[in-house]
């Protein structure tokens, strides 16, 4: 069985770029369900890496799906 996609803010899988208001551009490296929430870990380059939960009005938008 595969996991779940993610169903919380936004959909997201590894490799999707997304656009952080704080932390800039990044790219999805891992994603997975922490505490039952769903959450991402994205590498914002210079920023490094930051796990994020997925929650309604999270500051965070996917600008291109992984290919």
């Amino acid at each position: 069985m595969s996991d779940p996609p993610l169903v919380a803010a936004l959909e997201l899988s590894v490799g999707d770029r997304v656009v952080h208001d704080k932390y800039g551009d990044g790219r999805v490296v891992q994603a997975a369900k922490l505490g039952g929430f769903d959450s991402v870990i994205v590498d914002f380059g210079r920023s490094g890496r930051v796990r994020l939960a997925l929650l309604p009005g999270l500051p965070l938008r996917k600008v291109e799906a992984a290919s």
